[in-house]
């Protein structure tokens, strides 16, 4: 039991350790990339070899911001060009580079082209997936058959209810707006007589 516990323990602060060195190394890289590219791929080679020997994955969202073949930070519009392509228009390669990516590719309506100016690679990620598109749509669906049984149940006293006080707040908003703008043209005049009187009393 003490070996067990004591194991624990240490896996999980080299974890800890692991990953707060990958964090510092992605931070450095970033904000070193525009300054020196060089010790910016220095620092993302080293953080990929922390993560492959403390067997930590890394998140897509991190995965995304550099490449994967020359490790260098992604600058849209600068060293990087990012396509969408529909899964049946990819070839046979960008397919098995999707699948090798993640398991569930094949389930993805889509994919992400990011193609490296620098080493002229491109690495593809799998985007939205059938399923969340379905559960979106469902979503929507949901909505719109509540707000149709809302307006349904509504009686026609309560609608011109409704209506009455719309326009109520409507006109009281417009009156508030004209009242604003006659304050600040007042405010305006008193502003330049005071400016002309300013100058009526240097010049006498």
């Amino acid at each position: 039991n003490d070996l067990t516990n004591f194991q624990r323990i240490f896996t999980s602060v080299v974890m800890d350790v692991a990953n707060h060195t990958i964090k510092f190394l992605f931070n450095a890289a970033k904000q070193s990339c525009s300054v020196n590219p060089i010790l910016s791929q220095i620092y993302l080679d080293t953080m990929l070899q922390q993560s492959n020997e403390a067997m930590v994955d890394l998140a897509r969202d991190t995965k995304n911001k550099f490449c994967q073949h020359c490790c260098t930070i992604f600058i849209p519009g600068h060293n990087v060009t990012v396509k969408l392509k529909s899964w049946r228009r990819l070839s046979r390669n960008e397919k098995i580079e999707t699948v090798r990516q993640t398991s569930n590719a094949k389930q993805s309506l889509n994919s992400l082209i990011y193609h490296c100016k620098l080493c002229n690679r491109s690495t593809i990620w799998p985007g939205s997936r059938i399923e969340e598109l379905k559960s979106l749509k469902q979503k929507l669906k949901q909505k719109r058959k509540v707000q149709a049984k809302t307006t349904a149940t509504q009686t026609p006293a309560q609608t011109r209810i409704e209506k009455k006080i719309k326009k109520e707040v409507s006109g009281h908003i417009k009156k508030k707006k004209q009242e604003i703008v006659t304050l600040q043209s007042m405010v305006d005049v008193a502003k330049k007589t005071q400016r002309q009187s300013s100058w009526n009393d240097f010049f006498m």
